[in-house]
């Protein structure tokens, strides 16, 4: 039975010209990127080039200063950000942000909170189906969040970003404080959303990890846009072997 959070429309998420501003510093500089439905998109760079930042813009929790954000044809710039998951984008923000104090459960109902009285009963089965996806966290419903390992925690703050329905899933950071071998269960979760029809976008500092699970990528570099393209083709670019995969440029 396929969910119902998967994505239904070819075109989800255009970028024209975006630029975000901290301050009075320039931090995004004339954005322009795409996300077609299905794929899993990557956001490459370094600390401090703006992929966070681009993800807030995107979510309405960074202001857009000039350009448009537009999502399944409908300009959603500086909407507020209950509104934007209402219209079908959540984000799982880097390192979770879930509440250690509430159960498992409410974690996973709050996830729903824009549809909860009028939805009850798709909720409860829409809970069903992210514990069949994270079998790590079925039997622990009733456990406080806090209790969980980082790994459970990121299985339950994706899972939450999917209780929302959404048509588009932004991801910030998933790999952040996990051991190797949760971060390979992660992603390989993240291949069987995508089996599903969930559109992903990722923002991932390991730009092997990011390249190797992703359709497409986009490097960011200081706020601007420098390279994109199918991430198999990226793997194979000097310019990102010396500058992301420690390989040294011929």
């Amino acid at each position: 039975m396929r969910p119902t959070w998967a994505g239904r429309c070819s075109s989800l998420l255009k970028l024209e010209d975006v630029e975000v501003y901290h301050g009075q510093s320039l931090v995004l500089k004339a954005i322009s990127l795409h996300v077609q439905a299905g794929e899993i998109i990557a956001l490459v760079g370094a600390n401090g080039s703006g992929k966070s930042t681009l993800m807030g813009a995107l979510t309405g929790l960074n202001p857009v200063r000039r350009g448009k954000v537009v999502f399944l044809g409908q300009d959603i710039t500086n909407k507020q950000p209950h509104r934007i998951v209402a219209s079908g984008m959540s984000l799982v923000p880097e390192r979770r942000e879930i509440f250690n104090a509430l159960t498992v459960e409410d974690n996973l109902i709050l996830g729903a909170y824009h549809r909860y009285y009028r939805d009850k009963k798709n909720i409860r089965q829409e809970l069903q189906n992210v514990l069949d996806m994270f079998p790590a966290l079925r039997g622990k419903e009733k456990r406080l969040a806090g209790a969980l390992s980082g790994g459970e925690q990121q299985m339950l703050a994706m899972g939450r970003g999917l209780m929302s329905n959404p048509r588009l899933l932004l991801l910030d950071e998933p790999s952040i404080g996990l051991a190797p071998l949760i971060i390979q269960e992660i992603f390989k979760i993240l291949l069987n959303l995508k089996e599903l029809g969930t559109t992903i976008m990722l923002v991932e500092q390991n730009a092997q990890l990011a390249l190797t699970y992703s359709d497409r990528a986009y490097v960011l570099e200081r706020g601007e846009l420098v390279l994109d393209g199918a991430s198999s083709a990226l793997l194979k670019d000097p310019r990102i072997e010396a500058a992301y995969l420690g390989k040294k440029a011929l």
